[in-house]
């Protein structure tokens, strides 16, 4: 349910950007000791001592050989306990021996076990290879890795998807699934996922040889019953534990998982056939009712799992939906993962659909699916858009390591222009502020630009810096997410031929406008500041406000939302709790991902308040549909600074948030439909910089 937000809305904060705990703090020192010296945010010392001699020389004998020191600490996390274990020995051959025994304690599974100089380090209390893993990247040791399928089921998991566990089964387990299964097990791995409020296990079962694994495969095959819940690759079965067929076959395809098998009857392929070709071939066989020839090139998988007859029952089905098939209108290609996917879209009598074609690299098909048409909209520049009297150029916003791509948009003639800087609502946007097929950032650019007035545009740090960007997420605040590029596009203008330095103004968008009157006090010189559905209300009430909203769209708040409305309820308090620091864990506060350094830097901030200590003209727009920043927050501008006579207000009864017209109760769903920004606003704040010149 978070995904139908995060995305759609300007003020969640960091779509796109996952929190990570980074462990910071837990450096060995080269003798071994105090490993534990300072505790990473998210992560708490239950319990840490230095075992006494008595007990650490019993240990001692019991392994052969000689300790001259023993540590526990017990560290938690996400409710997650984890022991960890130091043994201290005199001499690297004592190391070598201690090794030994613990390792054959825990029955050979390296993930518990780690040297380190003279120190042996036993990871206990747990079988999450992941959590381990967590902390052996901290200690500087080399880190676990599942069987290859387990490695690629959480390498790349889709939006949406969330890993609560992933680790190797003990041995005696193995063993016991093994005596039951038939055939000799040479590792099981077991990853548990969470999505979309559903909860399955992926079970991985790595087999010595391929014969271990057809036996295994028909084992489970026969318990199952049905192929979905049971795959073969190579040497080893991946078995899903639930009763959601839908969701089995999903995770075939989102996971990644790649069926290979020799029971599939690929039919000759042309080395000059593409796999657009092969998509549409594909349809057209269907279209004819040719259903053996098109399951001639699917994969094994595939061909138990959608046989010729059974293809015949979903064609059937979609006709009934959709009305006879008219004609093929397009084809397009994409790729995801180890798989080339091919969008063959279908006209129907009452629809259109997308044939999803997925092919593996045999240009086998392994994944058939059909959905609502997606295909891209070609960006339309609106009417009030003047090609001929600007051009456009490449320019870089900033310097050294945050250095971002941006689009200069410059009218035509000798100038100097009046210049704006648009600055963007929360998450990764690009340079044209891109939601679904609507680029509301292009639009404002290039109406500017025709109206003679320079814009610049920038891609956020955010989306072209991610993994620098947590690797800052522990002290991250709006300043380095937001403002600093915002100064630094402002300072590129300066500098800028046929701008008028003194004539550059700052447009903020949703959270853009947000931190408007901050950015004003950080440069006096800028000439003015437009503020559109810049929210004046804290940022976590806001939140709130928006899932509230979007749970209630339907008419009807299942109590999945209302669990998720109940624990970001706690959040917000969380937020607004007086003892809240920078140690408190991201997963407490709103969205769970941006961390509290970001909360506590905005505390207290009151942007229409502000903005009274600021003297230049300000703009402020608010539209009249817009569910995300609304009229309360455009009162509060209106009240703060309605007695300043250099500040004007515009209320749109027709906009959204977006600024694009519509009728009637604003939806996320309505962002998917192509827009562009209303005249209106264009000339609204073309006319109204020209007056300040």
């Amino acid at each position: 349910m978070l995904r139908r937000i995060v995305g759609v809305t300007g003020i969640s904060l960091w779509a796109g950007l996952i929190a990570v705990v980074v462990l910071v703090g837990f450096q060995a020192k080269a003798n071994g000791e105090q490993m534990f010296e300072s505790v990473p945010e998210g992560w708490k010392v239950e319990r840490s001592f230095v075992v006494s001699k008595g007990q650490t020389a019993t240990i001692s004998r019991k392994l052969g050989a000689r300790i001259s020191k023993l540590s526990n600490t017990y560290l938690s996390i996400q409710g997650q306990q984890l022991q960890v274990n130091v043994l201290y020995c005199p001499t690297p051959n004592a190391a070598d021996k201690i090794y030994k025994q613990v390792l054959k304690a825990h029955n050979g599974l390296t993930a518990h076990v780690a040297r380190q100089g003279n120190s042996v380090i036993e990871f206990a209390r747990s079988d999450d290879i992941e959590l381990m893993n967590q902390v052996r990247r901290a200690l500087g040791l080399e880190t676990v890795k599942l069987d290859s399928v387990a490695r690629k089921l959480i390498k790349k998991i889709p939006a949406g998807w969330r890993v609560e566990n992933s680790f190797i089964a003990l041995r005696d387990q193995t063993a016991a699934i093994e005596k039951k299964l038939g055939g000799r097990i040479k590792n099981l791995s077991n990853t548990i996922f969470t999505v979309n409020g559903k909860r399955f296990q992926v079970n991985v079962i790595e087999c010595v040889t391929l014969a271990g694994a057809e036996t295994i495969h028909r084992s489970i095959l026969k318990m199952k019953g049905d192929p979905a819940f049971c795959l073969k690759l190579d040497n080893s079965v991946v078995e899903f534990v639930g009763d959601d067929v839908e969701l089995a076959k999903r995770a075939v395809y989102e996971l990644g998982i790649k069926p290979r098998s020799g029971e599939a009857k690929q039919k000759q392929i042309s080395k000059g056939d593409t796999l657009e070709t092969m998509a549409k071939g594909f349809v057209g066989l269907l279209v004819k009712g040719d259903y053996e020839k098109v399951v001639a090139n699917f994969d094994g998988t595939m061909t138990k799992a959608l046989p010729a007859e059974k293809l015949q029952e979903v064609w059937n089905s979609i006709i009934a939906q959709t009305g006879p098939f008219v004609e093929q209108l397009g084809v397009r290609k994409e790729k995801v993962l180890q798989y080339d996917i091919v969008f063959v879209t279908c006209k129907f009598e009452k629809a259109v659909l997308d044939a999803k074609v997925v092919f593996d690299s045999k240009k086998q098909i392994t994944g058939l699916f059909f959905v609502p048409s997606k295909a891209p909209i070609r960006y339309q520049p609106p009417s009030y858009v003047r090609r001929g009297s600007f051009s456009e150029r490449e320019v870089q916003v900033g310097t050294g390591q945050w250095a971002l791509p941006g689009t200069l948009a410059l009218p035509k003639g000798q100038g100097p222009f009046p210049a704006v800087v648009l600055v963007h609502g929360s998450g990764p946007q690009d340079r044209d502020e891109s939601l679904g097929p609507n680029k509301p950032f292009r639009d404002l650019a290039l109406g500017l630009a025709s109206q003679g007035i320079a814009v610049l545009r920038y891609d956020k740090r955010t989306k072209v810096f991610p993994l620098q960007m947590k690797a800052i997420m522990n002290t991250l605040t709006v300043k380095e997410e937001t403002m600093d590029d915002a100064l630094a596009a402002v300072a590129l203008l300066r500098k800028t031929g046929q701008i008028d330095s003194n004539k550059i103004f700052v447009l903020g968008h949703s959270l853009g406008g947000f931190v408007i009157p901050r950015i004003g006090k950080l440069d006096s010189k800028i000439a003015g500041f437009i503020v559109m559905a810049g929210t004046a209300r804290p940022l976590e009430d806001v939140i709130l406000d928006q899932f509230s909203y979007v749970f209630s769209v339907d008419g009807v708040i299942s109590e999945a939302e209302k669990s998720e409305l109940e624990k970001l309820q706690r959040q917000v308090v969380r937020v607004k709790d007086p003892n809240l620091s920078s140690h408190t864990p991201a997963t407490e506060l709103p969205l769970g991902s941006a961390p509290a350094s970001y909360w506590l830097d905005l505390r207290g901030y009151n942007p229409a308040e502000t903005a009274k200590e600021l003297t230049c003209p300000m703009f402020i727009l608010q539209g009249g549909r817009d569910y995300q920043v609304t009229e309360a927050d455009f009162r509060l501008w209106r009240k703060a600074l309605s007695s300043r006579k250099n500040v004007k207000f515009k209320w749109y009864d027709k906009l959204n948030h977006l600024f694009i017209e519509g009728e009637g109760k604003s939806t996320p769903a309505e962002y998917e439909t192509a827009g562009n920004v209303a005249r209106i606003v264009i000339e609204d704040i073309a006319d109204w910089i020209k007056k300040l010149q």
